[in-house]
């Protein structure tokens, strides 16, 4: 562990038994940088995970900014030049963890939030979907507030397979007293924070690949920090070049399988943005079903799920014998999860589709037999 329990905020949802605890010269260092952007920033949480007294606990220790073009605003929404950052960065971490035991792990994905409320909007739960999948990893959220400048963080976690992104589980108020500038480093007579990654990595990579791993956001080491070989005193045995050849051994191999890696990555084929958004879910993710209430029908789904959760909008379609129905679900109604249907027969067949954010969608069909519930037949 570095440092010691005190130089940590220390939080704990108890619904989950999960203890945070958050390094203090990180959160401040982390509400500086938010406070003095004008758009939403975000990025990597870097730390560990383990268990406390038989509770899981999740220590968060540094944070590594990835930049975002804001090309549709001043929300953080990552173009695709921007995810190859973000990818870059994660593979940075991963490197460093190769060649020092003392390099953070990844935890989980951060980001600022100027918007209405605090949830993960859908854009973040792609970033989360794709690249942050252990069960162990933490999602937050910083909200500032307009009048006091003061943050309140809001965490989420995996839970059953699904990130709940409307409410997050752990509300609680972030950092000290908000710094006026962003501090430049940790203060005077701290020694617990990590070393920044630029020094794990950058200076061992080969030179066709520096280009690769090297974002803006990582300062370089300065010129007085480079260490100057001075050959050893005569007649003593040169036990650095031990450690050197074990060292050079270590990142030639560390090269080979992120080269490996980066080739099989790049390799293999993607699907195009607009062929994966419309791509099939199963059938149990919309959890369309229909319950007899006579004389009504009550017609339901998950509202938690993620194509409801991130719908914008959708339809639900109604046969009823030879006559049809189309309803318009707003994002209210598809969050209010149930629609009640009057029926005029018995041959009914219902029909859900939600659309996402880039028009794409995913559907759910019904048949319901007389005198029956709903029983699901081919999705599209």
């Amino acid at each position: 562990m570095s440092g010691s329990l005190a130089e940590y905020y220390h939080w704990e949802e108890t619904n989950k038994g999960i203890r945070l605890y958050m390094h203090a010269g990180m959160a401040d260092r982390l509400q500086a940088q938010i406070l003095v952007s004008a758009n939403e920033v975000g990025g990597i949480l870097l730390g560990r995970t383990g268990e406390e007294n038989g509770k899981a606990t999740a220590f968060i220790d540094d944070f590594v900014p990835v930049p975002c073009s804001h090309r549709a605003g001043p929300l953080y929404s990552l173009a695709d030049e921007d995810t190859l950052k973000l990818e870059a960065a994660l593979l940075r971490v991963a490197l460093a963890g190769c060649e020092s035991s003392e390099a953070p792990s990844i935890l989980g994905y951060y980001r600022s939030h100027l918007r209405e409320g605090l949830s993960l909007s859908a854009a973040d739960l792609q970033i989360i979907d794709s690249y942050f999948q252990e069960p162990a990893s933490v999602f937050l959220l910083v909200k500032v507030s307009a009048s006091t400048k003061s943050c309140t963080a809001g965490f989420f976690f995996w839970e059953d397979g699904m990130v709940q992104p409307e409410f997050s589980s752990l509300e609680v108020a972030l950092g000290r007293k908000p710094p006026t500038q962003p501090p430049l480093g940790p203060p005077p007579g701290e020694t617990h924070a990590p070393a920044p990654l630029g020094d794990f990595v950058d200076h061992d990579l080969p030179a066709d690949l520096t280009g690769l791993f090297r974002l803006p956001a990582m300062p370089q080491p300065p010129a007085e920090s480079i260490a100057v070989s001075v050959p050893p005193p005569p007649g003593k045995t040169p036990h650095v070049w031990a450690g050197f050849l074990l060292r050079a051994a270590t990142i030639l191999i560390a090269t080979v399988a992120l080269v490996v890696s980066v080739v099989t990555y790049l390799g293999a084929p993607r699907p195009p943005r607009e062929e994966a958004a419309g791509a099939t879910a199963a059938p149990s993710m919309l959890g369309l079903q229909v319950e007899r209430t006579p004389p009504d029908l009550l017609v339901t789904w998950n509202r938690n799920a993620r194509e409801i959760v991130t719908g914008q909008r959708a339809t639900l379609s109604i046969r009823d014998g030879k006559v049809s129905h189309l309803l318009n679900l707003d994002k209210s109604d598809l969050k209010r999860g149930s629609s009640l249907y009057t029926p005029s027969g018995d041959d009914l067949q219902f029909r859900l589709e939600v659309y996402g954010a880039d028009h794409g969608s995913v559907a759910q069909s019904i048949l319901l037999p007389p005198n029956g519930s709903g029983a699901p037949v081919n999705p599209r």
